[in-house]
Parts: structure tokens; sequence; C-alpha cells
């Protein structure tokens, strides 16, 4: 029975993510494959595999395949493109801190933002 969760449309399963989905969800990379393995050279030539809290570029890339993999190297999470989730973990609160920059002569003001941790 297929999971369903409301606000979340699925295509039927015959886009490119759900594909690499099946072929990937809980399984780890490597050499051959077998049950609980997938070959790594069987992947596309746009791939990045993505450990944890890994830093990456954030570039959309429609066609590069996203494997998110947990500390134990099982993949739990494909996406493609930049790196989106559908994981939702409630909202982040924003610290953000305002900048003059006169090293220019023009005093030019810029903002930064950053997770707030207190």
């Amino acid at each position: 029975m297929p999971l369903v969760i409301p606000g979340m449309q699925s295509s039927g399963g015959d886009d490119k993510t759900s594909k690499w989905m099946d072929q990937l969800m809980g399984k780890k990379l490597g050499d051959n494959s077998d049950n609980v393995t997938f070959a790594k050279k069987d992947l596309p030539q746009q791939h990045r595999v993505v450990k944890g809290d890994s830093m990456m570029t954030m570039d959309h890339n429609p066609d590069r395949l996203n494997i998110h993999v947990g500390d134990d190297g099982t993949v739990h999470k494909v996406t493609h493109g930049q790196a989106t989730s559908y994981d939702y973990e409630g909202p982040t609160i924003m610290k953000t801190t305002k900048h003059q920059d006169t090293s220019n002569g023009h005093g030019n003001t810029y903002i930064s933002m950053e997770p707030d941790n207190e």
C-alpha cells in the first residue's frame, strides 16, 4: 500500500528521481551491485554523494543526482538539482546583522544572516 502524505503530490513514480529512489534507497554504494549494495559505476555521470552534514554547493543543476547517505553509508534520500529536502524540521530562526563597508569610500550597507542558536 503506498504511503500518502497530505500536501505532497507524486507523478506516479515515473519521474527520474523516483526511478533512482527505487534503486538506491536503503542500499550502500560499492564496487558491485547486490541486494544491499548499488555499484558506483552504474550511477549517472552527473552525481554527488552527500554525507551527513557535509557542505555542498547550492547551484541548481536539474540533471545532477544528489545521493544523501547516513553515517553508515546507507542511502536515505535521493534528489535532483540542488540539495532540496522534503524533510521538515520546523522553522529556523535567523539572526541578521547589519554591516557598513566604507573601504571603497561609498559606505555600502549589507546584511548577513546566520542561524540563531541561542
